[in-house]
């Protein structure tokens, strides 16, 4: 499986006088590797280099140092990375309004279950948890969903080559209490999608 290692990672102080920088390069780049669907959902498709940033950024808010925390961070983010034959994805349910997010966080249980990509000329494939045990799963008659959902994204070897043959991509989302979605992933976003395929993190 690829990971993450501790000596690519800058000690939080060192990271937080350089995090302008970082956030230059990376909101952009997060910004490619996102896909809006219908109003209220976002996936960022992850990699080596948004995961990287995700636990720097934990780190620093946690003021984390020692190697056991660091450790406990790399073990919560390092399954996030696409090991070559998935590609990994952080769903976001994004509502400001505090009533209206409860609400859709109550309709919308097993979102993670409901999201699918598809390469053309193929059946849709639908997301998984990528992470075991899914840590919103762990209190199944909670009343509501979490407004982040972690999701896995299993393609065969034939859907795979179809996609680095250029087979265009679709995304959606088919929950019953959500606008059904379709939407054509971007041709830039293919292009670092069939990337995670070819060249897996190491």
């Amino acid at each position: 499986m690829p990971t993450i290692h501790p000596d690519s990672l800058l000690p939080w102080q060192t990271y937080a006088q350089e995090r302008t920088q970082w956030r230059q390069r990376l909101i952009p780049y997060k910004k490619l590797r996102t896909v809006l669907l219908g109003p209220h959902i976002a996936c960022l498709f992850e990699d080596h280099n948004t995961v990287r940033y995700h636990i720097q950024e934990m780190l620093r808010i946690e003021r984390i140092s020692d190697p056991a925390g660091i450790a406990h961070e790399l073990q919560a983010y390092n399954p996030l990375l696409p090991n070559g034959h998935n590609l990994k994805a952080t769903l976001m349910i994004e509502v400001i309004d505090r009533d209206e997010r409860r609400h859709w966080l109550r309709v919308l249980k097993g979102i993670e279950h409901k999201v699918w990509v598809r390469v053309q000329g193929f059946e849709a494939i639908y997301s998984e948890c990528a992470m075991t045990p899914p840590p919103h799963e762990a209190n199944p008659q909670a009343e509501l969903t979490t407004a982040v959902h972690f999701l896995r994204f299993e393609f065969s070897a034939a859907q795979r080559l179809a996609a680095k043959q250029g087979g265009p991509l679709h995304m959606g989302i088919d929950h019953p209490a959500y606008p059904n979605t379709s939407v054509l992933l971007p041709h830039a976003l293919q292009l670092a999608l069939v990337k995670d395929f070819t060249h897996p993190p190491i």
